[in-house]
């Protein structure tokens, strides 16, 4: 998220070569698809939880770059940054005193939404055995290995599935209601 909302405010801010250069970045990390994106680092790299946690966020910066880029787009015009501006100000401290607190409301309502896409991909890639490595639990390991006794033992998936769904559910509902303040909140 830090690394994504830096790239988005440099390229949004300062526009040209930096905005041409951070959104071909941007551009090409998205046209990966994110489960063979992550599939594909893990494989290559070492397995462990660093790797994983380290091809998580590389497949979450693009979104919070995206976002952060249009917020201060849409901040960069506005009478207090050219205020900042005219008294001198310098870009380092337009960037994070006038323009990052307006353009963190957005991110902390996407952060939520981005959560639960990553729990998902780290449940998949554990589910597949290219993610945690088995003795660290995992509720993707859980799955698989739960379901070889599905027939006899069906709480061995039912109890990992049920709270991977309540995970899951929960992180989008309350990244949708913080993206409905959100909208409530620019339009006033």
């Amino acid at each position: 998220m830090v690394l994504g909302v830096v790239l988005g405010m440099l390229a949004g801010y300062f526009g040209g070569k930096t905005d041409k250069a951070i959104s071909l970045l941007v551009n090409f990390t998205l046209a990966f698809p994110p489960l063979i994106f992550l599939i594909a680092i893990v494989t290559v790299l070492e397995p462990g939880l660093l790797t994983l946690v380290v091809s998580l966020a590389l497949i979450g910066i693009p979104n919070f770059a995206r976002v952060a880029r249009a917020n201060t787009l849409a901040f960069a015009d506005r009478e207090f940054v050219t205020a900042a501006k005219a008294l001198g100000a310098t870009p380092f401290r337009i960037l994070t005193r006038e323009l990052l607190a307006n353009v963190m409301l957005p991110i902390m309502s996407l952060a939520l939404v981005v959560m639960a896409t990553l729990v998902i991909a780290e449940g998949s890639l554990s589910f597949l055995g290219v993610g945690v490595p088995p003795p660290t639990p995992s509720w993707g390991g859980m799955l698989a290995a739960g379901r070889e006794s599905l027939s006899q033992h069906p709480h061995l998936v039912l109890i990992p599935a049920v709270f991977f769904f309540v995970t899951v559910f929960s992180f989008n509902r309350i990244g949708d209601w913080a993206r409905s303040r959100v909208g409530k909140e620019s339009a006033i």
